[in-house]
């Protein structure tokens, strides 16, 4: 009997349905399976119950693979039922770790995935840097300021300046205190030139200046030598020009705010 229970764990991997083999001949055959082999031995041999023999061998393989701890628990929750099988207890024991392990593997790629965006959501993007000559460039509008000057009328015509906050701005400039200064100047800066006086040249001889007279505008009218005309127009273009810088200042300022 020794020699037929030695071939017959030679050849464990082979056996299957032992529904006819004793049962005192499969205690010395069983206990030397694995796991595996144990499991597909119960699985082929229908109709015959092998707990008597197998139980035991269960338990082993459930504290092996769970710890004593583990078995401890099985004993304390099935100790109000009368019999139970540790095949059972392996198995569920064995799904509950799968579907564990398959809820952990679903958590990690989730997070995977969420990171992999993360990431992506903070990448530097290279943008096309396209030549000078291809960037669209806004159309500059340009006004051109006209002025027209008389000795008896001194207006200046904006074409194409039509809106109303520039006309406001406009009068609002003629109106401030910097304007009425610069006309102040320009009417003194004539009186001082037009005065009865002698002016000595450091290269020339003396210029007798005949003397006029300014109207309510400021503007001087007489007879003018070609000395005291030229002095004259140069304070006279002095204050226009100082008038013209400040018309400019206020509807530069004007357009900001329109763009604001």
């Amino acid at each position: 009997m020794s020699e037929q229970v030695n071939k017959a764990i030679d050849s464990l991997r082979l056996l299957g349905d032992v529904g006819q083999t004793d049962l005192n001949f499969l205690e010395h055959i069983l206990p030397h399976c694995t796991v595996d082999q144990l499991m597909h031995i119960e699985n082929c041999s229908k109709g015959r119950d092998l707990t008597p023999v197998t139980n035991k061998l269960w338990k082993t393989f459930y504290e092996r693979k769970f710890g004593i701890d583990a078995v401890n628990d099985v004993l304390e929750r099935m100790k109000h039922k009368e019999s139970f099988r540790w095949k059972q207890m392996y198995e569920l024991k064995m799904k509950g770790l799968e579907e564990k392990a398959v809820e952990i593997e679903k958590r990690y790629i989730q997070n995977c995935r969420n990171e992999k965006a993360r990431k992506q959501s903070r990448q530097v993007k290279i943008c096309e840097i396209l030549p000078s000559s291809k960037v669209l460039k806004k159309p500059r509008v340009h006004t051109k300021v006209c002025q027209v000057s008389s000795a008896n009328n001194n207006k200046r015509s904006y074409p194409g300046v039509t809106s109303k906050i520039l006309k406001k701005a406009r009068k609002e400039t003629r109106q401030s205190i910097e304007t009425k200064n610069l006309i102040a100047f320009r009417r003194n800066a004539i009186q001082n030139s037009a005065t009865n006086r002698l002016i000595t040249s450091k290269d020339h001889a003396s210029v007798q200046i005949n003397i006029g007279h300014l109207d309510e505008n400021g503007i001087y009218t007489g007879q003018f030598s070609t000395f005291a005309l030229c002095g004259f127009l140069r304070a006279q273009g002095d204050a226009d020009s100082a008038v013209d810088r400040l018309w400019q200042k206020k509807k530069l300022e004007v357009h900001q705010q329109q763009k604001i």
